[in-house]
């Protein structure tokens, strides 16, 4: 009987090792097969780690989440170029003659991001003449250029509407002066009825002038002149009025409402004098020494004074004998 029993727990051992070594057989198989295998793709790859791995002898598809480094997760970012591209200027549409005169009269009122010195997107020290040739040739009815020895010059021509301006002649002829390429200057001139450029606007914008230099014919009493210099700004204002004979040899000009004729800016670092920029002009006949308080009662800042309060009487007497020496 204990034969019988030894034999019976020899086979059920014996069985149990057979079963045990089938079930570790197969889970041997089992984990082979979720191994990657030679010759297997991994595509789909994105930046969440997730990858799809696709076998080249099975159809079917198995996702497995793998650990990505972070810098071969993400694009590489390469440095921008430090090189400035040069744009290319196309030119301008050419407008119609009414059209041309609408931008030229929206130039001279309309330009509150470009102060003087700055004119008609234009800034002497900053703005190449080619550059701003290009703006022009969109409203300007002619431009001339002239190059001289030391600097060039050239004029652009522009119609603001079909009033006269000076006698008959109805286009103004703003001079630009360019050296090496760049504009050193601008003389605008300033028709007669934009009354935007009264002086008592300039004043208000600009401030009180640094100096101020007065002028008249010895021998006429038709014109009385004030030139104003903002040195710090870069502005030259020429201011033209006519003149009254109040005594003998005395004339009397009354600038209140006056609007500049002439108006010269130019490149602020750049230092100009009342005698630099007479012999640069041509439509100027001040002597540079004709300092407004040695020559009337009036100071630079009492005619502040007066034309920002409004005094309709900012009226300057000089007597003509003191301007007999001339440009």
């Amino acid at each position: 009987m204990d034969d019988l029993n030894k034999n019976a727990k020899t086979k059920a051992s014996i069985f149990g090792k057979i079963i045990a070594s089938i079930v570790f057989i197969q889970m041997l198989a089992f984990l082979g097969a979720c191994r990657p295998m030679d010759g297997e793709i991994i595509n789909n790859l994105d930046n969440t780690g997730t990858a799809i791995m696709v076998s080249p002898s099975e159809t079917k598809e198995i996702q497995k989440t793998i650990t990505i480094p972070q810098s071969y997760s993400t694009a590489t970012e390469f440095p921008s170029s430090t090189i400035t591209p040069q744009p290319t200027l196309l030119p301008l549409p050419t407008l119609e003659d009414n059209e041309k005169i609408s931008a030229v009269e929206d130039l001279y009122i309309n330009h509150p991001d470009c102060k003087l010195p700055c004119w008609g997107n234009v800034t002497p020290g900053e703005t190449k003449w080619e550059d701003a040739k290009r703006i022009f040739s969109a409203y300007a009815f002619r431009i001339t250029e002239q190059p001289g020895r030391s600097i060039d010059h050239a004029t652009v021509s522009l119609k603001t509407s079909d009033k006269e301006i000076w006698g008959s002649y109805r286009y103004i002829d703003n001079n630009y002066f360019i050296l090496d390429g760049m504009i050193d200057g601008i003389e605008i001139f300033i028709p007669y009825y934009m009354k935007e450029y009264r002086i008592s606007a300039i004043m208000e914008e600009y401030g009180m002038p640094d100096s101020a230099v007065v002028w008249t014919f010895p021998y006429d009493v038709s014109d009385v002149r004030m030139y104003m210099m903002y040195q710090s700004l870069g502005i030259w204002v020429t201011i033209s009025v006519e003149g009254k004979q109040v005594e003998e040899g005395v004339v009397q000009g009354c600038f209140y409402e006056a609007v500049p004729y002439i108006i010269y800016v130019w490149d602020p670092v750049k230092e100009e004098t009342y005698q630099s920029i007479d012999d640069r002009l041509t439509n100027i006949d001040a002597a540079a020494d004709y300092y407004i308080e040695d020559y009337s009662d009036y100071t630079v800042e009492r005619f502040y004074d007066e034309i920002i309060e409004g005094d309709s009487q900012v009226c300057i007497e000089l007597l003509q004998s003191s301007f007999i020496r001339s440009k």
